[in-house]
């Protein structure tokens, strides 16, 4: 009798074990895929003013390589955006803990608690493609910064649906 109950007990945490696996896989995608790559250059060109003021910054984008970073010395905030046309952006997030959510129909990741003064979102826009928002603070204490990077990526990928 001891024995069957602890066959079962064993089955139950094995279930409990894959259905948490199961889990923490991201969604597929509902949005049509956008290839980034042909967007090579435009990354400053594709958040607005707008949104940019949103997030308390008030200075123009500096493109370096791939990326669009924005430093406002006068805020303390900082913002880069980076397309990703080489690989899955999920797989720069090897944190167990990273949170799995929908960004306008796309699949995203970020860690929940962000790095120190800083949090990161990746979001896949198609195969092997995508693209990744940083949002942080210079110095001194940082808000939810995870909903600033947030707010970012949602602008970004709406902007490049079209």
């Amino acid at each position: 009798m001891s024995r069957i109950l602890l066959a079962v007990a064993a089955m139950t945490v094995v279930a409990g074990c894959s259905s948490e696996q199961q889990a923490a896989a991201p969604p597929p995608s509902t949005a049509s895929p956008v290839e980034v790559a042909s967007m090579a250059g435009k990354e400053c060109d594709l958040v607005s003013k707008d949104l940019l003021s949103e997030v308390d910054i008030a200075v123009a984008g500096q493109r370096q390589d791939s990326v669009c970073l924005w430093d406002d010395a006068m805020t303390r905030r900082t913002l880069g955006l980076r397309l990703i046309a080489d690989h899955d952006p999920h797989m720069e997030v090897q944190e167990p803990n990273a949170v799995t959510t929908d960004i306008a129909g796309f699949s995203a990741r970020h860690i929940a608690e962000g790095r120190d003064r800083m949090c990161d979102v990746y979001v896949r826009t198609a195969p092997e493609q995508g693209f990744s928002v940083s949002y942080g603070v210079m110095d001194g204490a940082a808000d939810d910064l995870c909903a600033g990077a947030l707010k970012v990526a949602e602008h970004f990928a709406r902007q490049i649906q079209g």
